[in-house]
């Protein structure tokens, strides 16, 4: 239910008063994790092969200070297939704010609603070229898209993340199928709580993603 962080980022998720009137404090969550051991539910969601290591920008760090005040938005999307339904994910390049939208279809009309965000550069796929190409002048964006046969890193170890706590939920429930409502509640569901978390590599190490964008 609070998206199965890991045991660090769920002690800073109590310590800091996310989940109210939660009995919970941080040294049953170390006692517990003593008592039980790693969660097999996680193990099963979460476990899968190594990925090959992403190739990162040397950029020196900005203050925070202006960085929460001077924020770009940039944009990391691409469409995750999960069972039998599909959506576009996305996450942003600065607070790491995570979604994942339902699309019934894969059409440049289904894409456009379902981006609500003021962005300055999209990263993605080279697959979405004839998609954006026609309307990035209209929508005052910067596309930026991954050479032929490759991927935008962000987007793929986002939908990577979404996938892995998708299993986590499955296998929490006693059903061998599911149908694609529930398919879709979930997956939506997960990226939405791993919003209530602080963001490895995000501007503010203590706060999470939802917490800045109400903030």
């Amino acid at each position: 239910m609070d998206g199965a962080p890991g045991i660090e980022a769920f002690k800073v998720a109590v310590r800091s008063g996310l989940f109210k009137n939660c009995p919970i404090r941080e040294e049953d969550i170390v006692i517990a994790d003593k008592i039980y051991g790693p969660s097999a539910l996680v193990l099963k969601g979460k476990t899968k092969r190594p990925t090959p290591e992403a190739v990162w920008d040397d950029w020196v760090e900005i203050p925070c200070e202006l960085l929460v005040h001077n924020i770009d938005l940039n944009l990391h999307l691409d469409i995750a297939f999960i069972n039998s339904t599909f959506g576009l994910t996305t996450i942003d390049g600065s607070v790491r704010y995570q979604t994942f939208v339902p699309l019934q279809s894969r059409t440049a009309e289904s894409l456009y609603d379902a981006i609500n965000f003021t962005i300055k550069t999209i990263y993605c796929d080279g697959e979405f070229r004839p998609v954006f190409d026609d309307v990035k002048d209209e929508m005052n964006v910067d596309m930026n898209y991954a050479s032929r046969g490759e991927h935008d890193p962000t987007a793929e170890q986002n939908i990577q993340h979404i996938k892995a706590l998708f299993r986590v939920q499955y296998h929490c429930m006693p059903y061998k199928a599911i149908p694609r409502i529930i398919t879709e509640a979930i997956a939506k569901r997960v990226a939405q709580t791993s919003n209530f978390y602080p963001a490895k590599g995000g501007i503010l190490a203590y706060y999470s993603p939802l917490m800045i964008l109400l903030s």
